[in-house]
């Protein structure tokens, strides 16, 4: 028995990490690329200021594709284990539906532009350009979930990092030229790009989803599964997003800049912690729907030493990566990124848990509790940042992902009444990963001497990962 779930763990390690490390490059080579041109961007945009702005739009974009896409893209990867042979039937209906909706849509944002530019205080012109580049970006998502979906990790890698590659080049040359506003770049760059790569993929739209009658059926299907996701993502997006907006508005665009820069470079975790997860969940629901739970609760356990790893790397290394990046004003943020990493942590932690409510198709329960913590997320900033500045947002995010991580986990053990796995598993190395972060100070507090407090970080981070080897192999 003891070499058969060897056997297994193996197995199944090979499987997860032969998709994931393609997810892995992409998502490091495509997103990787963003934090490689932050330098860049950093001494190209005269101001943090700039810089913040530069955010902001990202964030109203991030916003609207929640908003115009309406989720068809959860609907879509979870169709696709539906095995009913209608798959390509399904996805006729759901880019032909989902292309009347997104033309009302901008019908209405057009006619109405200048109200939703005071409301969102962004320019009426460039609001317009925004909802095309969020349109654009919908329909290459929707390709992009077909690639995961069908396991097409290597498609899925080139695609990725070669639209993101170019938006980039592309983007800096406009930069470059333009005289004032050259935050607004990065937007006229995601337009001519997105769109020619749009039409480059029309020929494999045609071919994957064909040329078939709308069912309704089909639709029903996305509302009753995607629909219910929306004020999900939508919190979701105001977990990650709405401190930026919230700094801008009662702290300034100079903050927003410098929490933009911390965050941003923290957000290196959420590479690696989606990067996995889009490895690990057509696995996971294939195991599980095979009810092979002793299978998940091993490559679990692999899964987790490599995020905590990955973790105590980052937030060591903090002050060399902010160093490294960016002008000395930004400096001040380094000491919020161990937290932004240590937020990301417990969003690895809890999608462990919603994935259970994908699968059993209870994503009411998963939009309850996004909008719960997304409420006290924002509540708290709304509270703190004017008291205390912009790193109260940093603190108030990881308080609420702690909160969404307790939720989904009462809500797929008790609730769902599925077979989760064990919370035992995390217990150890979360207590470890707060030591790291307190090991980040220490070093870089009373450690004047760069080069000794180098060599003492690469000594602890030996001892860390040895450690959590250690703990892995014991189980």
């Amino acid at each position: 028995m003891e070499y058969v779930r060897k056997k297994l763990e193996k197995i199944n390690s090979i499987e997860l990490f032969k998709h994931g490390k393609f997810y892995l490059i992409g998502n490091i080579l495509s997103k990787g690329l963003l934090f490689l041109t932050m330098p860049i961007y950093i001494r190209i945009l005269p101001s943090p200021s700039e810089y913040g702005l530069l955010n902001i739009y990202s964030s109203v974009v991030n916003m609207l594709v929640i908003i115009l896409g309406l989720n068809v893209h959860a609907a879509l990867l979870r169709y696709y284990h539906e095995k009913d042979g209608q798959f390509s039937w399904f996805c006729s209906s759901i880019v032909k539906s989902l292309l009347i909706f997104d033309v009302l849509i901008l019908f209405i944002i057009n006619r109405y532009k200048n109200v939703f530019s005071i409301y969102l205080n962004i320019d009426s012109n460039i609001l317009i350009v925004i909802v095309i580049v969020t349109i654009l970006q919908i329909y290459l998502n929707m390709y992009l979930t077909y690639l995961k979906a069908s396991k097409q990790s290597n498609s899925f890698l080139k695609l990725s990092v070669l639209s993101n590659l170019f938006i980039i080049l592309l983007s800096i040359v406009i930069m470059l030229f333009l005289k004032e506003k050259k935050y607004l770049g990065e937007i006229y760059s995601k337009v001519l790009i997105n769109f020619i790569v749009i039409l480059f993929l029309a020929i494999k739209f045609v071919k994957i989803y064909k040329n078939k009658k709308l069912n309704f059926n089909h639709i029903k299907y996305v509302l009753l599964y995607s629909a219910p996701l929306i004020p999900h993502s939508l919190s979701n997006y105001l977990l990650a997003h709405a401190d930026k907006i919230l700094i801008n508005k009662y702290v300034g665009s100079y903050e927003t800049g410098i929490y933009s820069l911390a965050y941003n470079i923290g957000m290196i975790m959420n590479v690696i912690v989606i990067s996995l997860n889009n490895a690990w969940v057509p696995i996971f629901f294939e195991k599980l729907r095979e009810e092979k739970y002793s299978e998940i609760e091993l490559v679990a356990k692999k899964y987790t030493s490599f995020i905590f790893i990955a973790a105590s790397f980052l937030i060591v290394f903090s002050k060399e990566l902010i160093g490294f990046i960016a002008k000395r004003d930004y400096y001040e943020g380094v000491y919020m990124i161990p937290i932004v990493i240590i937020g990301y942590v417990f969003v690895f932690l809890y999608t462990i848990y919603t994935n259970y409510a994908f699968y059993y198709k209870k994503t009411i329960l998963i939009s309850m509790n996004t909008i719960i913590a997304g409420i006290i997320n924002i509540a708290l900033n709304c509270i703190f940042i004017p008291k205390a500045g912009y790193i109260a947002a940093a603190y108030t995010t990881l308080f609420s992902y702690v909160i969404l991580f307790i939720l989904h986990y009462f809500n797929s053990k008790y609730l769902i009444k599925a077979r989760v796995v064990s919370i035992k598993i995390f217990m150890k190395p979360i207590i470890g990963i707060f030591f790291t972060m307190l090991v980040f100070y220490f070093t870089n507090i009373y450690i004047i001497n760069y080069l000794v407090g180098v060599l003492i970080k690469l000594v602890i981070i030996t001892v860390i990962v040895s450690i959590i080897l250690k703990m892995n192999r014991k189980g």
